[in-house]
């Protein structure tokens, strides 16, 4: 017996079709000719000095104390009354303080989707809006989830560049040059994951016009909003929009610095009520698909946001450690020969180009795995963060300490000038 037609023929970097993977946890045990693998993969923010901070933690080990283990809908009343789910109505009213401290944009409850991480909330999105003849403008480079996510759940993937050579500012020439009369909506992350940009207010009205025009609606993906490394809070596209439809992803990944949590949410910004039936199917998207969020955790997630108005007082210490990351990777990004890399702004990865790949290596994946096999360092490649402007790159971290990120450093340098690249 086969798998379904849809999962056999899914192809990506981590399936291990060419054993990249397995050769990277073969290196994380045994190691290799005496160094220590270097992983430039993770995604996780609670590594290499950081940490979730107390005030995060301590609502949650108070919601364990006080055994809130039933399901969520039945948290709070008593044995035989029939559920109302009152956890789930006091977070999606915590998430709308949230929305409405940190941008300034205010969410009907019904509007509001709680999500088992954001990762949840794009699969919701893409089965309950998407079609296979639909075509939606993904703004690259991309996070590398919306690329693989598209494989499975099939779509025309129509991309459009934020222009490297300009700091990564979003083309909305190329943006406008690429709509059809199949253009249903536009995806883009902002602050960005891989290449640490941060949209201005300006280009973001850009885009919400644009859309505006042409029937379409926005899907922001904004789960490092409170990351930016000047302290200032990203603008949301919601923020900017009248009459344009714009769904958000937002999560307690990043920004609280909790990714185990698995908690996330989806924000409908509809003021007009053009995207009524598009609220209406997300509704019927089966809960448990969405994501089922374990109920200590929403009631601890409540608490948290109902306490804070400062939604970047937590982060302090973080942020004064990524600027410090940050600030290293620049300089030694403009030391090593044959690569550059615009400066991070915001969050915990840059997206540096390699001159080599395409002249020294065939392709990327060549790139990633002679820099594996050689130095022991392990990388995302470029395509796998969009397809038409990923290649020729490969994502970096600032989730490492420093010492590490010296070390990474200088075995790239080494490489590059092995290899002349």
């Amino acid at each position: 017996m086969e798998p379904s037609k849809r999962v056999k023929d899914f192809e990506c970097f981590w399936a291990d079709g060419d054993g990249y993977v397995k050769r990277i946890y073969e290196i994380q045990r045994t190691g290799l000719k005496g160094k220590k693998i270097i992983n430039f993969l993770i995604g996780d923010p609670v590594r290499g000095g950081l940490r979730t901070p107390d005030v995060i933690n301590d609502e949650l080990v108070h919601a364990a104390h006080f055994r809130w283990n039933e399901y969520g809908a039945y948290a709070g009343t008593k044995h035989g009354e029939q559920a109302t789910d009152p956890v789930g109505h006091r977070l999606k009213e915590a998430i709308i303080h949230r929305e409405k401290c940190v941008h300034n944009v205010t969410y009907p409850i019904e509007n509001v989707f709680i999500t088992s991480g954001a990762l949840s909330g794009i699969t919701t999105l893409f089965w309950s809006l998407m079609n296979p003849e639909d075509e939606w403008l993904a703004m690259e480079p991309i996070y590398e989830y919306y690329w693989w996510q598209h494989k499975l759940c099939p779509f025309k993937w129509v991309s459009w560049k934020s222009d490297e050579s300009k700091g990564w500012v979003p083309d909305l020439d190329e943006l406008r040059s690429k709509i059809t009369n199949e253009s249903k909506g536009i995806l883009m992350v902002n602050p960005n994951n891989p290449t640490g940009a941060v949209y201005d207010e300006k280009t973001l009205k850009g885009i919400v016009d644009i859309a505006g025009e042409h029937d379409m609606v926005i899907i922001s993906d904004e789960v490092q909003d409170t990351l930016r490394h000047d302290g200032k809070l990203a603008v949301s596209v919601a923020s900017l929009s009248n009459d344009v439809p714009c769904f958000t992803l937002n999560s307690f990944s990043k920004s609280m610095l909790a990714p185990g949590w698995r908690m996330g949410w989806l924000l409908l910004h509809d003021p007009e009520g053009k995207a009524e039936n598009l609220r209406k199917g997300i509704q019927k998207f089966p809960r448990d698909w969405m994501g089922m969020v374990a109920t200590p955790v929403e009631i601890a997630a409540a608490s948290i946001l109902e306490k804070m108005t400062d939604f970047q007082d937590h982060l302090k210490d973080c942020m004064e450690v990524l600027r410090k990351r940050s600030d290293y990777t620049k300089k030694r990004m403009r030391e090593i020969e044959g690569i550059s890399m615009v400066d991070i702004r915001a969050g915990y990865w840059g997206f540096p180009k390699v001159d080599g790949i395409g002249r020294v290596w065939k392709d990327d994946y060549e790139f990633a795995r002679q820099l594996l096999e050689e130095e022991a360092i392990s990388v995302n490649p470029g395509p796998n963060w969009g397809p038409t402007y990923g290649p020729g790159h490969f994502r970096a971290t600032l989730l490492e300490p420093l010492n590490l990120l010296e070390e990474a450093y200088n075995r790239i340098d080494s490489f590059l000038r092995r290899h002349g690249g």
